[in-house]
């Protein structure tokens, strides 16, 4: 999460922690020196202005699960503001070496064919990933003939129109089952995504109880749990691309999926490779 650029400048005695302190033990017990909660709830006393009773309504609602994004309707990405709100997924950090990830192949897909490309992305969401896709290729002068955002959340779809509009992004926006409704005569050059990988109905998930559970609780269900396990829609994506579009090179965010379920899908593709992808972080990779 970053801090808004803008600076309160009533009273300097009035700062965060006597605010906060003035809240009352209720709320400002929730709020821990180093946690998430702090950097949410500095966050939302900047952009409330010195209005406190602001401060306070926006307080009680992150801390009933809401997120500051949500509450605030915008989200910071690759350092642009996108729109947000619930009908959509908010772009997280740590998806930036990914990010960095996919220009680099792009630049290789473009040597080696020869054209631009057309490049798409499955779990679209709100869009604010495919934008920064779309700026950091236009900066690097990489050639795209098309932008295909597909998603099975046709509201999470109207939020990503917002945000491609405002980035002045020509795209196509498809509401898809993965690549289902994708016509196969627009194969794409590149297909990737960052899927859920979360799995509610299964024992011992790892995000109850971590400050995880509430963040995910309060994003579209469909954007963070999948039915079928935690690998479920990798394998789908990287199924329906081999029949449909065997030429297209897909890669595939694994965040924080457990080896053993890294190795198992490896074991079922073995055209597929697994490359690091951040610091710890990997990603599925077929290269056409």
């Amino acid at each position: 999460m970053q801090i808004s650029a803008r600076n309160y400048n009533s009273d300097p005695m009035e700062t965060f922690e006597r605010i906060l302190v003035a809240c009352g033990p209720d709320l400002a017990n929730h709020v821990r020196p180093g946690t998430a909660a702090e950097t949410a709830a500095r966050m939302l006393w900047i952009e409330a202005g010195g209005n406190v009773d602001q401060f306070v309504r926006w307080l009680k609602r992150y801390l009933a699960g809401d997120q500051p994004e949500y509450i605030l309707g915008w989200q910071l990405f690759d350092g642009v503001r996108y729109h947000a709100d619930r009908r959509a997924y908010i772009a997280q950090d740590d998806s930036l070496a990914f990010l960095d990830r996919l220009v680099a192949e792009a630049q290789r897909l473009v040597v080696l064919r020869r054209r631009a490309l057309r490049i798409c992305e499955v779990g679209v969401g709100g869009g604010a990933f495919l934008c920064a896709l779309s700026r950091r290729c236009a900066a690097a002068a990489l050639p795209v003939l098309d932008w295909l955002g597909l998603d099975i959340d046709g509201a999470a779809l109207n939020v990503a129109a917002i945000n491609c509009e405002m980035a002045q992004l020509r795209v196509r926006l498809i509401e898809s089952d993965i690549l289902a409704e994708l016509e196969t005569d627009a194969a794409p050059d590149m297909i990737f995504a960052y899927p859920p990988w979360g799995n509610r109905f299964a024992p011992g998930d790892r995000f109850t109880g971590t400050e995880w559970e509430l963040f995910h609780r309060a994003l579209p269900q469909i954007s963070c749990y999948v039915v079928g396990g935690e690998t479920r829609v990798h394998e789908e994506i990287l199924e329906q691309a081999h029949r449909r579009f065997p030429g297209s090179e897909v890669h595939i965010f694994n965040d924080y999926l457990p080896q053993s379920e890294i190795d198992r899908v490896l074991a079922l593709h073995p055209n597929l490779m697994v490359e690091p992808c951040g610091p710890s972080m990997t990603a599925f990779a077929k290269r056409g």
